[in-house]
């Protein structure tokens, strides 16, 4: 089960919030500029809560110690570079 979320994480989720964060950058200036910003917003708030998830349920199996430490030291980054690539459009 952890390994489905893993991988739901990695190749769905965050290339969706950095697929919005790019759509933002194309339609800065325009009337359509709101409403990616809050689809890309949506979407990078989703991969953090999934990566949370994520986390606690790892914690709470005996063989996913290990890879809790991995799966923490692989994408806690990648959570916080969408952060902060959403950040540059304010709020």
């Amino acid at each position: 089960m952890a390994s489905s979320r893993y991988h739901h994480l990695e190749q769905n989720l965050a290339s969706e919030a950095r697929n919005c964060i790019k759509d933002c950058d194309e339609v800065v200036d325009t009337e359509y500029f709101d409403e990616e910003l809050a689809s890309a917003k949506a979407a990078v708030e989703r991969t953090g809560i999934a990566f949370s998830e994520l986390l606690e349920e790892l914690a709470l199996t005996n063989e996913g110690v290990q890879l809790l430490n991995e799966v923490r030291r692989l994408h806690a980054s990648e959570v916080e570079s969408l952060r902060l690539e959403l950040s540059k459009f304010g709020d």
